[in-house]
């Protein structure tokens, strides 16, 4: 009996033996495992380095084009504005004087200049926007409210109406 409870050395020593190699297995296991993830963590950072430069670039990119389109903007207008003065110099100012001098030769009065046509107008769009303003009158409290807290907005919305009557008018002379 006493040696079937003894342990054979011979099969402690493999058992010992099996159990430092499945220890050799796994810790070679996490060696690997550990080199991969540091592998793919600066793979990641590289990766991120490369993002930021390119959001970083793309930005840049953005500023300079949003800076080249207002200075071709700003040269559009410019070739506008310089196109409409030389209109008005070599064109229609030079045949407006003509017509003044045959008008004045044949009696009669001479015709506007384009600032005047322009001034009166404007004078009759506000004054037809003031009398329209004018004439809803405001039905209760609320409603004068309403009217005292959107006046600026109106006042918005005739400017931008001068400013198109302007434009509509300097496109119809050209």
């Amino acid at each position: 009996m006493y040696s079937e409870l003894r342990v054979n050395p011979i099969e402690q020593q493999q058992e010992q033996l099996g159990t430092l190699k499945s220890l050799r297995q796994k810790t070679q296991l996490l060696v690997d495992c550990k080199a991969s993830l540091t592998q793919h963590t600066e793979a990641l950072d590289i990766k991120q380095g490369l993002l930021e430069e390119a959001t970083s670039e793309r930005q840049r990119l953005q500023k300079e084009k949003k800076v080249l389109l207002e200075m071709i903007h700003s040269v559009q207008r410019d070739m506008e504005a310089t196109v409409q003065q030389r209109i008005r110099d070599q064109e229609y100012e030079p045949l407006h004087e003509q017509v003044n001098v045959l008008r004045a030769e044949n009696g009669l009065q001479k015709l506007p200049s384009v600032e005047q046509e322009i001034e009166a107008q404007m004078a009759k769009h506000l004054e037809d926007r003031r009398e329209k303003w004018q004439q809803t009158p405001p039905v209760d409290l609320q409603t004068a409210v309403d009217l005292k807290v959107t006046k600026e907005v109106r006042n918005i919305k005739i400017i931008q109406d001068f400013v198109q009557i302007i434009s509509d008018f300097q496109m119809s002379k050209i």
